[in-house]
């Protein structure tokens, strides 16, 4: 059946594995059900805008290697064609090797990355792009040393093939139907080129700045009451920059599909998980849903404050972010006041304490406050208040916090 034959094969060969796929969902072992997708458009566009690139360079590849296939055949003929597909198939073998090497790298990259460990990203670097180097010598040098040799791997050889097969790989720099064979090697080169100059000049940025953010970044930790809140926001005024507070619970709310009242009810009631003891001298911690959510939230939390700390100078208030942000260049400040001062701005401030007497007031105060430092503790293995935590400590009791904030703006401006 000749090359149609070679091309029905191929297709029922991806038929029988896509089959043989499908089959796992129809047997007993199969735990995964399918259901109706809530929020189907705006799943469809989250999973178009990810998997897009891949679609577009899968198609691109389909498509380019059609066009080779009938320019190697309309200049060089079906023997050339033969020796194309044992390349295509050597370089699907070589570039696994390639593959294996990015694969191994992402992860140890993209958690240092998070991390801002500049240093880890390009020693990672520097061994992935030595590996990959060491596999593109090691198979070029095999290539150009024995070349029939992978020819006769795949079939048996004519003459005329084994003619052609040594100048396929030696790529000879002759214009006319040879030169065919520097398609592939030359948009590979160029390709390489622009990923080597993307990657210096942002490792180059990385080590200018040590691999941190170079933002002027304020965080706020502050005892309930002691007007911590609108130091914070006055402060972002002074110095211009941008201010952080309620908005992470509702960005937290956006991304989890968790309604803002909820997230704010995991950040102020969260709990941890026990663990029971169970038979001999095992734990086995039940599945416990919202300790999970507990554990998603806070990782949403933290992706966000790092994202806006990456954005701009900003001053950021509670959410652990003086700990979150420790490997970046921040300025971490409590703010503290005596009971008797933080009870007389709870009721200037009007939120809820009117009805209360000054000691319900003060119970609820030391409540909020146990809260914040069980959670703080919880998430970060410190103790919330503790002086060594923090750069500044002021002491709000008996001030205007209004005319108390221009005069510490000063210690921030550049």
């Amino acid at each position: 059946m000749g090359a149609f034959g070679a091309g029905l094969a191929t297709a029922i060969g991806s038929a029988l594995t896509f089959f043989v796929m499908l089959s796992h969902f129809f047997s007993k072992k199969n735990t995964l059900r399918l259901t109706r997708p809530e929020r189907l458009l705006y799943k469809l566009r989250e999973i178009t805008v990810t998997g897009f690139s891949t679609f577009f360079i899968d198609v691109a590849m389909g498509i380019l290697t059609i066009l080779f296939n009938r320019q190697i055949v309309k200049y060089l003929g079906t023997n050339a064609l033969a020796v194309y597909g044992i390349i295509v198939n050597i370089s699907s073998f070589v570039q696994c090797c390639a593959y294996s090497v990015g694969q191994a790298a992402q992860p140890i990259i993209s958690t240092n990355f998070g991390a801002g460990n500049g240093g880890r990203v390009r020693e990672t670097l520097k061994y992935a792009l030595g590996t990959a180097a060491f596999f593109s010598i090691f198979w070029t040098a095999l290539s150009l040393a024995v070349p029939n040799v992978y020819v006769r791997i795949f079939m048996s050889p004519t003459a005329e093939i084994l003619r052609i097969a040594p100048g396929i790989n030696l790529l000879p720099a002759v214009a006319g139907p040879d030169s065919i064979w520097f398609a592939m090697v030359f948009t590979e080169a160029v390709i390489a080129v622009y990923v080597i100059w993307k990657m210096a000049g942002y490792t180059k940025s990385w080590r200018r700045r040590g691999g941190k953010s170079m933002n002027r970044i304020i965080t706020v930790s502050r005892e309930f009451g002691s007007g911590g809140r609108e130091f914070g926001r006055r402060l972002s005024e002074e110095l211009g920059i941008a201010y952080y507070d309620h908005e992470i619970i509702s960005q937290i709310a956006k991304r989890t599909a968790l309604s803002e009242e909820y997230v704010q009810n995991i950040v102020e009631h969260h709990r941890f998980r026990s663990f029971p003891i169970t038979i001999g001298r095992s734990f086995y911690p039940l599945p416990d849903p919202v300790f999970e959510q507990c554990i998603a939230v806070y990782q949403e939390q933290t992706r966000i404050i790092k994202e806006m700390a990456e954005q701009s100078d900003c001053v950021i208030v509670g959410r652990c972010a003086d700990y979150i942000l420790r490997e970046e260049q921040t300025y971490r400040i409590f703010i503290y006041a005596d009971m008797e001062s933080r009870i007389r701005r709870c009721r200037e401030k009007s939120s809820g304490e009117e009805g209360l007497t000054d000691k319900e007031l003060r119970q609820n105060i030391a409540l909020i406050d146990k809260k914040r430092a069980k959670y703080y503790q919880d998430y970060t293995g410190r103790r919330w208040g503790d002086r060594l935590n923090y750069d500044l400590c002021v002491n709000t009791t008996q001030t205007v916090i209004k005319e108390m904030v221009p005069v510490l703006a000063k210690l921030f401006m550049q």
